[in-house]
């Protein structure tokens, strides 16, 4: 909604300050908003911009050591890997675990 004020605003020849004190935004974004107007037209204005995203939670090391572990050595006193010991033999979670081994297909 304010998207469209913006850009409302800008054609009636209101300059960004003028904008932002009307709309108590930042005058960076009224700037951005224009932009992306100018840039795109209203399809724009629909969406925020796509974002980086989240950091993985652990490196690819730590992926490739797991997987390492996994595939090649077994636990002591058992004959293969639960979510739970490996888990604490990693130092990770056993959620971590488990999309590592789901992602890779074990």
């Amino acid at each position: 909604m304010k998207r469209a004020k913006v850009v409302l605003l800008a054609a009636e020849g209101k300059t960004d300050l003028q904008i932002a004190a009307a709309l108590r935004i930042d005058n960076h974004k009224v700037a951005r908003w224009r932009k992306r107007f100018l840039k795109l037209g209203l399809v724009g204005l629909e969406k925020d911009a796509s974002r980086r995203g989240r950091k993985p939670a652990i490196s690819a090391y730590v992926k490739l050591e797991l997987i390492h572990k996994t595939t090649q050595y077994s636990p002591a006193n058992a004959t293969h890997w639960s979510t739970r010991i490996m888990a604490a033999e990693m130092g990770i979670s056993e959620d971590t675990v488990r999309r590592v081994w789901h992602a890779n297909g074990l």
